[in-house]
């Protein structure tokens, strides 16, 4: 994550947007306190996001399903 200064952030906000455009999340800071942070919109591009879990997950399991019950009937069963 990258951190910019409040005053860093208003002298090139387009920058800012382009590196967030990115996938990058970046922090806001003002005396040296985070008071915001900037975060892609849902579905932006972001280095080892989801994919990087999923192609750890097959290398772990060679392709095969996890043992153990799927999610959906963990949660089945916890609404009883």
């Amino acid at each position: 994550m990258k951190t910019v200064t409040v005053a860093q952030a208003e002298a090139n906000f387009s920058a800012l947007l382009r590196v967030v455009e990115a996938g990058e999340e970046v922090k806001l800071v003002r005396r040296k306190k985070a008071v915001a942070r900037i975060v892609p919109m849902n579905g932006a591009a972001k280095p080892g996001g989801w994919a990087g879990h999923f192609a750890k997950l097959d290398e772990i399991f060679g392709g095969k399903p996890a043992p153990g019950k799927p999610g959906s009937r963990v949660i089945i069963e916890g609404r009883r």
